[in-house]
């Protein structure tokens, strides 16, 4: 493995350059490329879990998103030494306490709010999130866009 194989999404080519500056790079199909095999959800999600290492959070909190979109975030960005916590917002209200604890754990609140999210859920953890943690908005569907839109926003914040 001298080489990284990339597809010539500018994404891509960034990602690969600063997983690994020591390798050669050469141009292949989608399909065969080390960061997105050919899914552009799978680069999103690269490029969100870049720019939260970037910014030193570990331990993401999201509200909002369904049990399946859930499942497609742990399977994309799992193993990227990032712990997630996802909160379907269609589910009964968290108690205060329970908001509470999950608050205290995270680096980051993300309210993904164009997916299923009752105000009775949010307003749990939004009313009490700790003055120091960072609480991002994203209002987009679907997981690619999900990762972007905080990608976008956690890089903005880092560069103040």
């Amino acid at each position: 493995g001298e080489l990284r194989h990339v597809c010539g999404n500018a994404d891509c080519d960034q990602l690969a350059a600063a997983r690994w500056p020591e390798k050669a790079q050469v141009l292949v199909e989608p399909a065969s490329c080390d960061i997105c095999g050919g899914s552009s959800q799978r680069r999103a999600a690269r490029l969100l879990a870049q720019a939260l290492h970037q910014a030193g959070i570990s331990c993401l909190l999201l509200l909002g998103g369904t049990p399946p979109q859930h499942t497609t975030l742990r399977d994309l960005l799992g193993g990227d030494s990032l712990e997630l916590r996802l909160i379907d917002g269609s589910t009964r209200a968290h108690s205060t306490g329970e908001a509470a604890q999950q608050l205290a754990w995270a680096q980051l609140l993300v309210v993904w709010a164009s997916t299923p999210l009752h105000h009775k859920v949010s307003v749990a953890y939004t009313s009490q999130a700790p003055a120091g943690l960072p609480v991002i908005t994203v209002a987009r569907r679907g997981v690619e866009s999900l990762c972007r839109g905080i990608a976008e926003q956690v890089e903005r914040r880092r560069r103040g």
